[in-house]
């Protein structure tokens, strides 16, 4: 499935850049991995450490995987879309950040949180992850941020 929801997104007319703070990886190797993404995605940025994040969005987060957070990567991505297609229409910013299985202690669930901006629109959702390990959390959030960005951007085009 997800092979089709890559080809439809790479198919639309729309350009989009995305920014994921780690987990959400593995939809931008999976959409780079065909031939013609570069019609699809302008730039993906990877802020995964915490400075690196930090730095991309301008600001101190009180959270660094929280409905927020991924609100602003998302308008971030969405305002380097733009520029960089110099369009201000079908231009897409998305966005995911992620608390992944790991082996230090964490505060709160397993989740992550997608954020999707297109024509001044803002899209929003909350995953949680199934338990498993990490790799495993990893390819199902891909394909969940691949499949809701498909439909944001049917939703769009309704």
């Amino acid at each position: 499935m997800s092979d089709l929801i890559v080809s439809g997104l790479i198919a639309s007319s729309y350009q989009a850049a995305i920014a994921v703070s780690g987990g959400g990886s593995s939809a931008v190797a999976s959409l780079l991995r065909v031939p013609g993404a570069s019609r699809f995605v302008l730039e993906a940025s990877v802020p995964y450490h915490k400075a690196a994040l930090r730095a991309f969005l301008g600001t101190e987060p009180v959270s660094l995987c929280c409905s927020k957070v991924a609100g602003e990567m998302a308008r971030i991505a969405y305002d380097r879309a733009m520029r960089w297609s110099g369009r201000e229409s079908h231009c897409v910013g998305i966005s995911c950040t992620a608390a992944l299985q790991t082996r230090r202690e964490r505060m709160g669930s397993n989740r992550a949180h997608l954020s999707v901006v297109l024509d001044r629109k803002r899209y929003y959702r909350l995953i949680t992850l199934p338990a498993g390990a990490r790799e495993d959390q990893e390819l199902y959030l891909g394909r969940e941020l691949l499949v809701y960005v498909h439909a944001c951007l049917e939703l769009a085009d309704g």
